[in-house]
């Protein structure tokens, strides 16, 4: 009989995220599933390629796990890696695939960052750092992608606010995807011509808000009205972090001019565009 070998579990860096939108993605439309998933990989993959591929100080590159509309990204801790730059890397790798996400499939993803033990192979990734990744993502509440308090401490956090961090009015910190924006990340220019690219963030969150923005005139249904609540919550955060961007860095050509009006039937505020 042959022996089994131990797993040996290793502590690394994981994020964890997922598309918000998944299943409506594919309602009314030809597009294909399998096509887009392939389409996705392949994007995470070229996004990861190029931050390591510039990152001096990785000798071993990032692991990518994917499963229907659920992705894995982790970077193994090392005594060599400082966690400033690895959570930096990993930073902006979450936020220029949010971009391209937003950009080119006008999609938004939703997830979290921590620290922790974890074995993966080409066939299983488990153990205590995907459950708490998997954790944060579900009490993320809004399409962001939160940083771990448990793990990372404020003073970490604080270090990479205005390069791939933000903090939030809750007090959590959160990849700022518009950090890339104007800016050449790892010796890539992807995302330096800021104009080129905020015009089709806009158009496309204008059409994400036209479409979630409002409850519709026919369900009545508790629970689904309910779920409508927490979408428009969703856009709402996501529509003030695009305005705030806009304004602080002088694209006042680009807000989004909108109205938060009351629904008289259920006495709830709708997101109307002006």
């Amino acid at each position: 009989m042959h022996s089994i070998e131990p797993y040996k579990v290793k502590s690394y860096y994981i994020a964890y995220f997922d598309i918000l939108g998944y299943k409506a993605f594919f309602e009314n439309q030809e597009n294909d599933i399998i096509e887009f998933l392939h389409n996705v990989v392949n994007m995470a993959a070229d996004v990861i390629n190029k931050t390591d591929s510039n990152h001096i100080m990785y000798s071993e590159p990032f692991k990518i796990k994917t499963f229907s509309d659920n992705f894995i990204i982790m970077l193994e801790e090392r005594d060599d890696y400082d966690e400033y730059e690895c959570l930096k890397s990993i930073g902006y790798v979450l936020a220029r695939l949010q971009l391209r996400f937003l950009q080119k499939y006008s999609i938004l993803i939703r997830g979290g960052i921590t620290k922790g033990q974890t074995f993966i192979n080409n066939d299983i990734v488990f153990e205590e750092g995907l459950i708490r990744a998997v954790s944060l993502e579900e009490n993320a509440n809004f399409p962001r992608i939160v940083l771990d308090s448990y793990c990372f401490s404020k003073e970490i956090c604080d270090s990479l606010c205005k390069k791939c961090v933000a903090e939030d009015v809750d007090e959590k910190y959160y990849i700022d995807m518009y950090s890339v924006l104007g800016s050449q990340v790892y010796y890539d220019s992807e995302f330096i011509d800021e104009d080129i690219h905020i015009t089709v963030l806009r158009d496309n969150l204008i059409r994400l808000l036209r479409k979630n923005g409002k409850y519709n005139r026919k369900v009545t249904d508790p629970n689904k009205i309910y779920a409508t609540e927490k979408t428009i919550s969703k856009y709402l955060w996501v529509l003030t972090k695009y305005n705030d961007y806009c304004k602080v860095f002088g694209f006042d050509k680009y807000l989004i001019e909108y109205n938060l009006e009351l629904y008289p039937k259920l006495m709830k505020a709708e997101i109307i565009l002006r």
